[in-house]
């Protein structure tokens, strides 16, 4: 329960007792009380809605939400809803129960005015990363016992330009700060344009995005018993160019900057832009496959692929289990006549013997040897080679042999006997990529969705080139074939800055083809501030890769480390965090951070280095439950699309913090922007922070004018102010600390 200590003037008066913060905020009079005196409670909120209608720039937004109130009284509250700075209330009522209640906008000085007010009185600084915006206030009355009020109301917002990508952004970071989750929450976003859309991007939520035609597209995101921590935010470009490319790159001054690329093919292309493809479907029928439906599945998979041959395209198909079939000698031309067969040849599969990986995957290769049209191999298996060649060294030798045209090998492994090192080695050394089925997952399903995706190549053997500027650091390191609907995400560090221009080469039916753009690299700018985590996310994970797949090396291990630290991102090697002081306390103060060190346990607590040894143990095995989760984790961060934070079930809090007499354990880490901070000791710290760097730290005092000054010259550190009364936080290189009383230096 918050406290109020004081009472705020205007509109707000005697309304800061206690606060939710859903998309908006609803105030409680501090006098309320139950009979007993017993202070109010914090209401919650059951239901959220967010309905968007975007049309070019212009965004029609209605937000619906219920709140309940858990008091056992009557009571009166005030709603707070922080505006963008070009949105318009449609209608400034607000209907709830049955009964029409008005509203108040105020523009962004006023509003300020306000924000400022509630965090000096009410002693929280929670939304000061809303000051500069309008905000909209709603007196609520009566809020009835244990009952519901249902807050409707509509806005229309221009919507800025960021180079050429449309940004839509919705508060919904305030949820950080409710004590419960939304019981349903809901997005729907329905996106038209005039233009064909290219880029659609969501750094801040798993959105499902469902393409309705070149021109128009739903974004839809769905949860129960959620508390976001993060606003909405949704990027889109619009343009008739073949293949859309946007930029987006953050530099905060420091350091070299941070980029992401984002390119899309457009949706709806003629048959000629689609090439044709070479493609062999290499599927495992041994004994083993028997169990738990899995060839029955896998029939499934393969008749859909086969279904969804493109004309011009050319097939095989392979199976193997002691032995190797073929539904034909060659490569075959797609037909009608040829589909039939090969779904009658499909259907009579059946699951016997052992598991010939090597000769499956030599014959298919020799299939595509001599082709010139993004060959591509779907290899798919439940089990390690038990027939010809099991040694994997010697196996994945006979595959890069036999790959003379330089096919792509895109790798499906299902249950818990494959070998996964030995699939992902086969997927990484011939330009593919490995995924893994669980037995909870559907196997048809699975590669039914990569087909669609890889079923019309657009451009073949594609490189991206930035000219006059230092590119290093890039992920993905092979970018290999772009598909129609696919959107490649490439992550990078550069240094330099400026407008550049861009290059994309590839080939399309054989011949070489070049798009130009242009980018702007920033010398400082921190609007994009979610792609520094991003491009961190998919190093932490090619890292990660190359210790399963070639062994442990100490420079890789703590580099890792050295990422995850600062960025906030779990992984085995960091799955807790143990942050260790060097020297004693002095003078009362407790003593300050002097080196960040991650690790899965804390030495001296309790099974510690039995947790590191088996965590360790699972990353690096071959086979087995834990191999298949280190594989699918360490697959998803090196294609990941938005920032992450976690690794398996590490999550960011520990359960049950500990003391140990070598470090303290972090209690909570966050990230905020492109920052990481770690809560000790009701300190939340900077992962910046080094104090052989960083000796002089300038203290300020929580609300102080020296604090509101620093704001106020400063707007871009609210949104880390906005963390408690207790942040050291680093900025421009130097060492702030927000304190509630300023420390008194004591007599010698």
């Amino acid at each position: 329960m918050k406290r109020l200590v004081g009472s705020i003037s205007v509109f707000l008066a005697l309304f800061l007792c206690s606060v939710v913060l859903a998309n908006g905020v609803i105030v409680i009079p501090r006098e309320e009380r139950a009979p007993d005196r017993r202070e109010v409670q914090q209401p919650s909120v059951k239901e959220a809605r967010l309905d968007v209608s975007i049309e070019g720039q212009t965004a029609k937004v209605t937000v619906d939400e219920v709140f309940f109130n858990p008091n056992e009284w009557q009571t009166e509250g005030v709603f707070i809803f922080p505006l963008p700075a070009d949105a318009s209330i449609d209608n400034m009522s607000f209907w709830m129960n049955g009964v029409e209640h008005k509203g108040e906008l105020l523009d962004a000085n006023q509003a300020r005015q306000q924000y400022m007010e509630i965090v000096r009185r009410y002693y929280d600084p929670a939304l000061l990363e809303y000051v500069g915006t309008k905000m909209f206030r709603l007196r609520i009355f009566p809020m009835p016992v244990k009952g519901t009020m249902r807050v409707k109301f509509s806005y229309t917002e221009l919507l800025k330009s960021e180079g050429n990508l449309v940004m839509f952004r919705y508060p919904t970071s305030t949820n950080k700060y409710s004590s419960a989750p939304i019981g349903t929450y809901i997005i729907n976003i329905n996106l038209k344009s005039s233009e064909p859309l290219n880029n659609i991007y969501c750094p801040t939520y798993d959105v499902d995005i469902l393409r309705k035609g070149g021109k128009e597209a739903q974004i839809t995101f769905e949860a129960k018993e959620t508390k976001p921590d993060r606003d909405f935010i949704l990027y889109y470009s619009m343009s008739e160019s073949a293949v859309g490319f946007s930029l987006l790159s953050f530099n905060d001054g420091t350091e070299d900057g941070y980029f992401m690329a984002l390119i899309t093919p457009k949706y709806i292309l003629d048959a000629k832009d689609i090439q044709p493809k070479d493609i062999v479907f290499v599927v495992d029928t041994s004994g083993s496959m028997i169990h738990e439906n899995k060839m029955e599945q896998a029939k499934a998979a393969l008749s859909y692929c086969i279904k969804n041959l493109n004309e011009g395209d050319k097939f095989n198909i392979v199976s193997f289990a002691t032995s190797v079939r073929t539904f034909r000698d060659g490569l075959i031309d797609v037909s009608k006549e040829a589909k039939e067969s090969a779904l009658e040849w499909v259907n009579r599969l059946g699951a016997s013997g052992g598991t010939n990986i090597n000769d499956s995957l030599v014959k298919a290769l020799d299939m595509v040897k001599d082709s010139k049209r993004s060959p591509m191999i779907v290899f798919f298996t439940d089990g390690e080679p038990t027939i010809g060649e099991q040694d994997p060294v010697k196996l994945l030798a006979n595959v890069k042999n036999a790959n003379k045209a330089n096919a792509r090998i895109f790798v499906f492994g299902a249950g818990e006997e494959v070998n996964t090192k030995l699939l992902s080695k086969l997927a990484e050394e011939n330009r593919g990529t490995a995924d893994y089925i669980t037995k909870d997952e559907k196997i048809d399903a699975k590669i039914a969705t990569f087909f669609d995706k890889v079923s019309s190549p657009v451009l073949s053997d594609v490189e991206v080139k930035f000219n006059n500027i230092e590119i290093y650091d890039m992920y993905p390191e092979k970018i290999n074939d772009l598909f129609r609907g696919e959107q490649l995400v490439l992550v990078g560090r550069y240094n330099g800055s400026g407008a550049k221009s861009v290059s994309l080469k590839g080939k399309v039916h054989g011949e070489s083809r070049e798009l130009i753009y242009e980018g702007t690299f920033v010398e400082r700018e921190r609007k994009f501030d979610f792609v520094p985590r991003v491009w961190a996310t998919r190093k932490i994970g090619y890292m990660l890769e190359q210790i399963r797949l070639y062994g442990e090396k100490e420079e890789l291990k703590n580099e890792v480390i050295r990422l995850a630290t600062r960025f906030g991102i779990l992984t085995p090697y960091t799955s807790y965090l143990v942050i260790e002081d060097t020297r004693q306390p002095q003078g009362g103060d407790r003593p300050l951070v002097a080196q960040t060190a991650l690790r899965r346990g804390i030495a001296g607590a309790p099974g510690a280095a039995e947790d590191l040894g088996r965590a360790k143990e699972e990353f690096a095995k071959d086979k087995g439950e834990g191999a298949m989760n280190a594989a699918k984790e360490v697959s998803d961060m090196k294609k990941a699309d938005a920032p992450s934070a976690s690794f398996g079930t590490g999550g960011g809090r520990s359960k049950e913090p500990q003391q140990t007499a070598m470090g303290k354990l972090a209690e909570i880490v966050k990230t905020v922007g492109e920052k990481t901070f770690y809560l000790i000791d009701k300190v939340w710290y900077d992962s910046l922070y080094d104090e052989t760097k960083h000796k002089e730290v300038k203290k300020i005092k929580f609300m102080s004018e020296e604090y509101i000054k620093l704001l106020t010259e400063r707007p871009d550190v609210a949104k880390f102010f906005a963390l408690g009364k207790s942040v050291l936080v680093i900025v421009d290189g130097k060492a702030y600390q927000v304190v509630e009383e300023e420390k008194k230096e004591e007599k010698k």
